[in-house]
């Protein structure tokens, strides 16, 4: 599947993302498909995970002093977002726990605590969170609630 601008908003949405593309785009690129299809790829993480970012409602940070306002987005991007979400709330909490037990993410990590269990929990809090905050427009919320038991 191929990595969207919307995807990308989502994902730095979701990791808390204070930088997503940088000031002047420098945390992105472009990886050509061929067929004249390209991906969108994010060449610096700057500020993820962080607990005191909080961008205002309904705003995606995407450089320091930079938000962008989700309704103003173009349809497709806003889509993309909303697929992304899903994807990542039915990725499933086991998948999500592997992807933090890989070998050096507990040193990055320790904030929010030293199990990939609790680095999972706080991916699906911010994703409840952003279910409520973006909700699908005629259609059902994506998610009542995530329910973390770990």
């Amino acid at each position: 599947q191929l990595f969207k601008v919307g995807h990308l908003l989502a994902i730095a949405a979701v990791i808390n993302d204070e930088e997503v593309f940088g000031a002047n785009c420098e945390n992105i690129g472009f990886k050509h498909e061929g067929d004249g299809v390209y991906t969108v790829v994010k060449t610096d993480f700057v500020g993820g995970f962080r607990k005191e970012v909080n961008p205002r409602e309904g705003f995606i940070r995407v450089g320091k002093d930079t938000e962008i306002e989700f309704e103003k987005l173009p349809e497709r991007f806003k889509e993309e977002f909303y697929d992304c979400l899903n994807l990542i709330e039915n990725d499933g909490q086991q998948n999500i726990i592997g992807f933090f037990e890989r070998e050096g993410l507990n040193k990055c990590m320790q904030e929010y605590g030293a199990k990939a269990t609790e680095h999972a929990a706080w991916v699906f809090k911010r994703l409840e969170k952003l279910t409520k905050e973006y909700k699908k427009p005629g259609g059902m919320q994506m998610m009542e609630s995530v329910i973390v038991d770990l």
